[in-house]
């Protein structure tokens, strides 16, 4: 893994982070129209870093996701920062769908991971179910009210933003992985030519 792409993918993790905690940090009486703007913003950080690192990771595993993540959500991102008053309805079903795309997508990378037999690919898998369940919960239960947005989109972050680095954690372990078998390799190719 690039050093730049360590330090993105880092990045975006406590970016998620982040963002769920000012979810929980907004007063009780914001308005949706304020949540959408707050929370819009950050994803579009979140989702501009997600397509930069795609550019450190090109021909590597998993490089693709985060092109695909980045792009669907820079486009959520604006598409909160510009139509506010529309999107604020609708807030639980936008990050209820967003959850249960990253849930998925995260599933095909562990499903990979594992036939791949790359350790510590149940990780991946275990947070990618999480988020799936806890979208779907999310989606099929959308209560009203920028109180319960609030909790529901800081839950939502915090819990990604986690998963996120968590995956970053086990990347390291991916590389580490690859690094000693490459060096096992040549020492076995080595022994052979003595």
């Amino acid at each position: 893994m690039k050093k730049s792409t360590s330090i993105l993918w880092f990045l975006a993790s406590i970016l998620m982070i982040a963002a769920g905690i000012v979810c929980f940090a907004l007063p009780v009486d914001t308005t949706l129209t304020t949540l959408a703007y707050v929370i819009g913003a950050i994803v579009l950080v979140i989702g501009v870093v997600e397509i930069a690192m795609f550019f450190t990771t090109v021909g590597l595993f998993g490089g693709g996701a985060f092109l695909a993540d980045g792009i669907i959500t820079t486009i959520l991102g604006i598409i909160m920062l510009s139509n506010e008053n529309v999107v604020a309805g609708f807030l639980p079903f936008i990050f209820a769908m967003w959850f249960i795309y990253e849930g998925i997508s995260e599933l095909s990378m562990a499903i990979a991971a594992g036939r791949l037999k790359l350790p510590y690919w149940w990780v991946l898998l275990i947070t990618s179910i999480f988020e799936i369940v806890f979208g779907m919960l999310a989606f099929f239960n959308p209560v009203g009210g920028a109180i319960y947005l609030t909790v529901l989109l800081g839950v939502f972050l915090l819990v990604h933003g986690i998963s996120m680095l968590g995956d970053w954690c086990v990347a390291f372990r991916v590389k580490n992985f690859f690094r000693k078998w490459m060096g096992d390799m040549k020492t076995n190719a080595d022994e052979i030519d003595g």
